[in-house]
């Protein structure tokens, strides 16, 4: 009875850990591919010093609830 207590407190520990990780790996893939995003629209834009240009942009553009990337404009910024 004692060792299913353990086992099963030891399972749940585990899994915790698990849902954890997975969170922490989902969000640092979406921060890479909203990085790709900006990056390669950019690119589109025939912008030269990609890497200067999303250094400037990247804190100036967010994902809306449905998914989409949005550039924000002053007054979303002061919110």
């Amino acid at each position: 009875m004692e060792d299913e207590r353990k086992r099963r407190e030891q399972l749940e520990r585990r899994l915790n850990e698990l849902v954890a990780e997975n969170k922490h790996n989902r969000k640092l893939a979406e921060e890479a591919e909203r990085g790709s995003t900006i990056r390669a629209e950019l690119q589109r834009l025939g912008v030269v010093k990609i890497d200067l240009a999303f250094k400037a942009v990247k804190d100036d553009i967010a994902r809306t609830e449905d998914g989409r990337l949005v550039a924000l404009g002053i007054a979303d910024r002061c919110r």
